[in-house]
């Protein structure tokens, strides 16, 4: 099931009006994205993908790709990281299949549902005493 279309937009969109939500960053501090509000309608800008817009009333997002970009690439990366980003924006709840990949689990890092799940294996799938016996 498909909840979310992508589609190819023409004229970027006013984000000044827009108040900043969350920042995310790269595993060495720099900012790679930042989600946008206003009202009911949502951007995300993403450094090296470009800004999406989306809403509550519609299951289309609407991409401005940054230049140089493929589509290709722009819809492999909303698959890969930007999709549940946006799912969970609209209330869906969501897990991004990276928090499963963690090899080292942090305090408070979806450590609790983790463990239950995985019945003391580590990220790799192998027993780990350490978390077993966490």
């Amino acid at each position: 099931m498909n909840l979310l279309t992508l589609q190819l937009a023409s004229k970027r969109p006013d984000i000044s009006r827009a108040r900043e939500g969350c920042v995310w960053r790269d595993l060495d501090g720099s900012v790679c994205g930042r989600s946008l509000i206003a009202g009911h309608d949502r951007w995300l800008d993403w450094y090296d993908v470009g800004v999406l817009a989306f809403n509550d009333r519609s299951p289309i997002v609407k991409v401005w790709p940054v230049r140089g970009i493929t589509l290709d690439s722009v819809r492999a990366e909303f698959d890969r990281m930007l999709r549940p980003i946006v799912l969970q924006a609209l209330g869906w709840q969501a897990l991004h299949a990276g928090a499963a990949l963690l090899r080292t689990l942090g305090r408070g890092e979806v450590h609790d549902g983790l463990r239950a799940r995985t019945d003391g294996l580590d990220a790799g799938g192998r027993r780990s005493s350490r978390l077993a016996a966490s």
